[in-house]
């Protein structure tokens, strides 16, 4: 909620085809309902100008809606699980950016952080809004305790833009 304007939600259904804004984006004023009927009548015709106009407003409201999460859903499978609508298929999984980094902890200036070796993890799509980040062993020396792994994910908005997500989980409870 903000008190000063809108928030991405309502801007979005304010300034869409049927919302109560004075202006529909950059057209002011704002089509009464008699051209907006008229417009919904072309768009049923196929006036491929008006339904385009449509379709990146619908994009826009995905966009805003849509996410991507990262999840260690099982300890001890060393698998992680992004979900994110927006992946399809296969053919949807070069857009999917997914990396696992080893964090081992150091000590004095510069050491630790977020950046690491490039643990090796590969990508299994299982089902719509589902693809599997699967490592095929556990990384760091046996007994660790104490090092981490930061998993971090993207995959592009449909306008610009991507959703991302981060993650960091101890290796031993992996």
């Amino acid at each position: 909620m903000t008190f000063f304007g809108d928030d991405a939600p309502t801007y979005w259904a304010r300034h869409s085809f049927w919302g109560s804004s004075e202006e529909y984006w950059d057209v002011r004023p704002r089509f009464n309902t008699q051209k907006r009927l008229e417009i919904g009548a072309e768009i049923a015709s196929g006036n491929q100008k008006v339904k385009a106009s449509l379709e990146q407003e619908i994009n826009a409201y995905r966009d805003l809606t849509g996410s991507l999460r990262i999840e260690n859903a099982t300890s001890g499978d060393l698998r992680f699980e992004i979900h994110c609508p927006f992946i399809k298929s296969i053919a949807d999984l070069p857009r999917l950016s997914a990396t696992v980094r080893f964090i081992a902890p150091s000590l004095g200036i510069g050491g630790g952080g977020f950046s690491g070796p490039i643990v090796p993890a590969s990508r299994h799509f299982i089902r719509p809004g589902l693809v599997h980040l699967q490592l095929s062993e556990k990384p760091g020396p046996e007994g660790d305790r104490i090092s981490d792994l930061r998993v971090e994910a993207s995959y592009p908005k449909l306008n610009g833009g991507e959703y991302s997500d981060s993650l960091s989980i101890k290796v031993r409870n992996l």
